[in-house]
């Protein structure tokens, strides 16, 4: 009998619409030490400008959901990275998002709405 394999997330699998004209996408800087995969929801820090995943326990602007990662990215102590990111004007797959280990329901309730509110709509 063969070993079942799982998976894993396509880059873009999660979403189920967007802007004509990629108007929906930006290029953003993903800050260091960060390994995100396809569909991590994003913060981004006040002070650098730089995107992390989601942390809604944080105080330094990451608490506020704000954008979708598009294609995996792996940055290294010290390295930062360009990548592509869902910051308007979207529907995306739920089920298919990656989120903050730990979070909890009204957190991300709370992060669904914050990236309504950017143009980002759950389906």
């Amino acid at each position: 009998m063969s070993n079942p394999k799982e998976e894993t997330l396509h880059a873009n699998a999660f979403i189920v619409s967007e802007a004509s004209g990629f108007r929906s996408r930006e290029e953003i800087t993903i800050a260091e030490s960060q390994t995100l995969l396809p569909g991590t929801v994003l913060g981004q820090v006040t002070a650098s400008e730089e995107y992390v995943q989601h942390a809604p326990g944080a105080s330094d602007g990451s608490e506020d959901a704000v954008a979708v990662l598009i294609y995996p990215v792996t940055t290294g102590e010290g390295e930062t990275k360009r990548a592509a990111a869902y910051v308007r004007d979207c529907e995306v797959r739920e089920s298919d998002l990656t989120w903050a280990d730990g979070i909890s329901g009204a957190q991300k309730t709370t992060a669904i709405g914050s990236l309504a509110e950017t143009g980002i709509i759950m389906r």
